[in-house]
């Protein structure tokens, strides 16, 4: 089996420690079931851990909780079209909260619920954004996501097909154009791919750049967001995926 590796970045302390079949999970979840068994063999995606980045693979089971804040000094930008008239959204903060479900690994593959983007500090830029504005703050719909490889994950709406809305305005006593006024919806998927993901590490990158396939009243969009990933539970242990190539 050829295993790929990530590891995922652990920000917060210690919360339990649990010890299962004799393995001492020093930086185990609550949620996450650290067990003996070892990552390999399977035949689909899963994320795995080990204490050192040296140390042999395990897999872990259940549920666990996670949040991802945008890479500093990265963009954070939505891009895209209405009519003729190019628009760019930028944003100074993002902040992502999610569930990765995980309940047979190596049998099937992971996935990634309930996952929710908010974006603040929103501004349109210039020259529209004198006459028209986008709310400051804004969230996506609740999104999955389903891995399609060690490194890229596909987020789309849990329900229905709007990833994220919002409303142009007037900015002020500016009068926006009534083409470009109203609610817009932004609909389609996005993929996302984690850095490196063939080494072992305690942080990781998830970057939303190159691959969207989202729209904006028919016309192509643009997501541009790098993220660090962060499990809620999780103390200094390593993490990883496993896969067949």
């Amino acid at each position: 089996m050829l295993r790929r590796r990530f590891g995922l970045v652990t920000l917060l302390l210690l919360v339990a420690a649990l010890a299962v079949s004799g393995i001492a999970a020093s930086g185990a979840s609550a949620a996450f079931v650290l067990t003996e068994t070892k990552c390999e063999g399977g035949a689909l995606i899963a994320f795995c851990w080990s204490k050192e980045a040296t140390s042999p693979l395990f897999e872990l089971t259940g549920e666990e909780e996670f949040e991802a804040l945008p890479k500093a000094g990265t963009e954070i930008a939505l891009l895209f079209k209405l009519g003729t008239e190019g628009l760019h959204i930028n944003c100074t903060d993002a902040h992502a909260v999610g569930k990765i479900v995980q309940t047979a690994p190596l049998e099937t593959n992971y996935s990634l619920k309930k996952v929710v983007i908010t974006f603040s500090g929103c501004t349109l830029e210039t020259p529209i954004g004198t006459k028209c504005k986008v709310p400051v703050e804004k969230s996506t719909a609740n999104l999955i996501g389903t891995p399609s490889s060690a490194e890229a994950v596909t987020f789309t709406p849990e329900a229905g097909s709007i990833f994220i809305e919002f409303e142009i305005s007037n900015n002020g006593t500016e009068t926006c154009p009534a083409t470009l006024k109203g609610i817009k919806k932004v609909t389609g998927e996005q993929v996302c791919d984690f850095a490196e993901p063939g080494a072992d590490q305690t942080s990781k990158e998830f970057l939303c750049l190159l691959e969207s396939a989202l729209l904006v009243a028919e016309q192509a969009a643009e997501l541009h967001l790098t993220l660090i990933v962060k499990p809620i539970n999780l103390g200094a242990d390593f993490w990883d995926v496993s896969s067949v190539a």
